[in-house]
């Protein structure tokens, strides 16, 4: 088997679990009586130690080998998972975001960092691919698994099921051959200066990266953070609020196939841009309607368009940054995006709870569609390396 399908199934194992843990612990709120508010408290914080704490680990990965790191991690978010086990109370949920988030997302650094560092800048795109390929993957086993397993079984027996996920990542890490695994990134010139994070930030060729990245994870995350809260407000079940999830992942893995052949024939940002002017339709759309099958048909659509996107914003990350800062700068991309989500969901919860969930839906296409006119200039450019003062 090639080393970059270890690291695909890796990233499908793990994403599964948190795709599951985040539904899981939004349907637990609900169940345990929390309020659309408590609700989106509980999966803001799946962003909060990504949000603090992404930075400085990119700049450790970029010192250090990821087996041991990989292992370390595996073994935190599963017991992150099994707290509501033990403690069936809102404070256990409280508990299971933060240190879930905090591992996936400190995992997802790493195993980025690993498909862009395996073979030549020519397998890039495919390399995101097929690690995005396996997200995908898990964000539809996910929650599918995670509402089956609730109706089923009940929450307490679908928590230890779920935290049992990442444990089975730990025998990919024993016996992938991927050479990066044990290997230290590539160490930055004797003497050089090593810029800070506003230098990262502030690059105008990176800039512009950064915010197609914040925009793609924004409706990924409002989708998924809201999609239970409405579907309850609805009165759809546990099951299909599964499936309407699933959707958007089943079209990100559909569409994964088709990633490297339109890598040949459009540009990184013709990509990008079409992307996210797909997903800001699919978004004002979703407030719009109210049964399943509509609900379906827009999450796939989002889906669809995330799936092209995304790639293309990790490739062009790692394209026009430094070669010894990669995890940093793509833990800089990873902060920013969950600063974003960690204020968002609390605050979609609180409007929610005063107008309704439908206008927040629109509010974020809306965002949407601005930064697609705003970037549109960037139609006919490439991207190119970033260069630095040293």
């Amino acid at each position: 088997m090639k080393p970059i399908y270890y690291l695909t199934a890796f990233s499908f194992v793990n994403h599964t679990a948190l795709a599951a843990a985040r539904v899981l612990v939004a349907l637990y709120g609900v169940f345990l009586g929390a309020s659309a508010t408590i609700i989106g408290i509980l999966v803001a914080l799946f962003a909060l130690l990504p949000m603090i704490a992404a930075v400085p680990f990119g700049r450790m990965a970029d010192r250090r080998a990821a087996r041991g790191l990989l292992t370390v991690l595996t073994l935190l978010m599963s017991a992150g998972l099994l707290v509501p086990f033990f403690w069936q109370h809102t404070a256990a949920l409280f508990v299971t975001g933060t240190l879930v988030g905090g591992a996936y997302f400190a995992i997802n650094i790493l195993t980025s960092t690993l498909a862009g560092r395996h073979g030549g800048p020519g397998e890039r795109a495919a390399n995101f691919s097929w690690v995005n390929l396996g997200i995908a993957a898990g964000n539809g086993v996910g929650p599918l698994f995670a509402g089956f397993a609730i109706d089923h079984i009940g929450f307490r027996a679908a928590v230890l099921c779920i935290a049992l996920f990442p444990l089975m990542t730990l025998l990919l890490i024993v016996f992938n051959r991927l050479p990066e695994l044990d290997s230290v990134p590539r160490q930055p010139k004797p003497g050089a200066k090593r810029g800070g994070v506003m230098e990262l930030l502030m690059h105008p060729e990176m800039f512009p990266v950064y915010m197609m990245g914040v925009y793609f994870m924004l409706s990924w995350d409002i989708f998924l953070v809201m999609t239970p809260v409405y579907g309850a407000e609805l009165h759809i079940s546990a099951s299909n609020i599964g499936i309407i999830v699933s959707a958007y992942s089943v079209a990100v893995f559909v569409v994964r196939v088709l990633t490297v052949p339109m890598s040949r024939l459009f540009t990184p940002w013709q990509i990008m841009l079409l992307s996210l002017g797909l997903s800001a339709v699919a978004i004002l759309g979703y407030g719009l309607v109210s049964t399943v099958i509509p609900l379906v048909l827009l999450a796939f659509v989002l889906g669809f368009g995330q799936g092209l996107g995304t790639p293309m914003a990790q490739t062009a990350l790692f394209e026009c940054s430094p070669p010894d800062r990669y995890s940093e700068a793509l833990g800089l991309r990873v902060s920013v995006g969950m600063a974003c989500q960690f204020i968002l969901p609390m605050l979609a919860g609180s409007v929610a709870s005063l107008i309704g969930i439908a206008p927040i839906f629109w509010l974020v296409g809306v965002v949407l569609l601005i930064g697609a006119y705003a970037e549109r200039r960037r139609w006919s450019s490439k991207i190119g390396t970033a260069t630095y003062d040293k």
